[in-house]
């Protein structure tokens, strides 16, 4: 069985099966599937596609992040990184879906609970 060190914790112990993979792992393969998936959205010019996908501990995709990085920059005056409410516009929009996943785990977990209830288990 191998063994994770978790700093000032305890050992977690994994599955035989289980690799530890680094931040964003999971949602850098999600993106390549959901291209895969939708690759006719991709081909059509009058349509975007941009794979959208956040961790649930929160890594963000590249995608995620360069879309949010883009559409920061259509709301500063000058359409440019380099205008000095750049930074500040990005960081609330960082913020803005952090908040929004973190409001989804929450009801994600309420409805758990009111599942594992109605079935009386403990």
């Amino acid at each position: 069985m191998k063994c994770a060190t978790v700093p000032n914790a305890t050992q977690v112990h994994y599955g035989p099966a289980f690799t530890p993979q680094p931040a964003g792992a999971a949602a850098r393969k999600r993106e390549r599937e959901k291209v895969q998936h939708y690759t006719f959205n991709t081909t059509l010019p009058e349509r975007r596609f941009t794979p959208f996908v956040l961790e649930t501990m929160g890594a963000w995709g590249d995608s995620a992040v360069n879309l949010v990085r883009e559409l920061s920059i259509e709301k500063t005056d000058t359409r440019s990184v380099k205008d000095a409410s750049y930074a500040r516009i990005f960081e609330h929009n960082v913020r803005q879906v952090a908040f929004a996943l973190q409001v989804g785990n929450t009801r994600a977990l309420i409805k758990l609970d009111h599942v594992l209830a109605a079935a009386q288990v403990t």
